[in-house]
């Protein structure tokens, strides 16, 4: 082929090609960006935190025994390390070692190394073995604040300091709303809408709203009670004197507690008033920030209150979770009381548990 039949590219040319070139590369990267920020919105917050800590954790084991084993490689982790992972975490709860497990799953899915659990056959079987072995030491549940704990508990604040209304306030309203922590500690002026009975608090998401289309808690005004908590959280408002961002906030160093701040309340801090709160008002058990909504949960399914409404204030997507929280007293609460001649309308009489004696 002749020369001169050969068509010269232009600079002009050249300078505009490298110049979609690279707009390309910059597009597709902002779009990589954005995909990673999507991934990683998958999860809550609080789970990002938690998955990071795991992974992380897991990658500091494997190096801490490399030595003396090079094949405890973090990336690609093998089935061998994985299972003598597990084994490294006997100690801990069926859950979290579940939960570390699928830190370690989706650290690797995302980069390119999925883990399928057809490959990890030691690892499913120490997962199934950890599960037996700690099937005699179920978790306990934290205690509830139920109604009449509650209203102690809100006693034991001071309602002359402004952390005594803070924590009053929080205390029954997260009691009245079967808030979670994070719920909780998320409330801002902007959500509060007041009502004839009470107020209504608009949460933009939460644990069982991932995708965020937002749910109306109703906290209903008890006008003659000392323990009502719309009251509460007036009062609290009132002192604090904000009336725009986060409802709860931090308070200052000083102890007196004079001027209150303007940062958001940490959701491990509604831990801590609930404990405190406990502490000076004498009642003993293991207290934490999730005793609140489990209290008003167990509260009303004593009472006889209906589970689909209760599932339906406590923003539960299954009834089985609902169901859950019924904390029976004894073995006797719980029992049906039916068949063998008896029914509901018919108590056993006293001496029909005693009347077996001889064995």
């Amino acid at each position: 082929m002749a020369t001169d039949d050969i068509d010269e590219v232009a600079p002009s040319e050249i300078a505009r090609a490298e110049d979609d070139h690279d707009a390309l590369v910059a597009e597709l990267a902002a779009l990589h960006a954005v995909r990673e920020r999507q991934v990683r919105a998958s999860h809550a917050p609080a789970t990002q935190r938690l998955y990071a800590a795991d992974w992380q954790e897991f990658r500091a084991w494997c190096e801490r025994l490399a030595p003396a084993d090079p094949s405890l490689v973090a990336l690609p982790a093998s089935d061998a390390t994985l299972s003598a992972w597990v084994a490294s975490l006997a100690a801990l709860a069926p859950v979290t070692v579940r939960r570390k497990l699928a830190a370690v799953r989706l650290a690797h899915e995302r980069l390119g190394y999925p883990l399928l659990q057809v490959e990890l056959p030691a690892t499913t079987a120490a997962l199934r073995g950890h599960r037996r072995e700690r099937r005699e030491t179920p978790p306990q549940p934290r205690k509830a604040a139920t109604s009449e704990l509650l209203c102690r508990l809100a006693d034991a604040c001071d309602p002359r300091t402004l952390i005594g209304l803070r924590n009053r306030a929080l205390l029954l309203v997260g009691f009245d709303g079967a808030f979670r922590r994070s719920e909780l500690v998320g409330i801002d002026h902007e959500h509060l809408a007041p009502e004839p009975t009470g107020l209504t608090v608009r949460l933009p998401f939460s644990k069982g709203d991932q995708d965020g289309h937002g749910a109306t808690v109703k906290l209903l005004a008890r006008p003659s009670s000392p323990w009502c908590p719309v009251n509460a959280l007036e009062t609290w408002v009132a002192a604090s004197g904000n009336t725009h961002g986060p409802v709860f906030v931090a308070l200052r160093r000083s102890r007196h507690c004079h001027a209150p701040g303007v940062d958001r309340l940490s959701a491990p801090a509604v831990a801590r008033v609930v404990k405190q709160a406990a502490a000076r008002a004498g009642v003993a058990g293991d207290f934490a920030g999730h005793s609140l909504r489990r209290g008003l949960i167990t509260s009303a399914i004593d009472a006889g209150v209906p589970l689909e409404q209760v599932m339906q204030h406590a923003r539960h997507a299954n009834i089985q979770t609902t169901l859950g929280y019924a904390e029976r007293r004894t073995a006797s609460d719980a029992h049906p009381a039916v068949g063998l001649g008896l029914s509901p309308s018919t108590p056993p009489p006293p001496a029909i548990l005693a009347s077996n004696e001889e064995s």
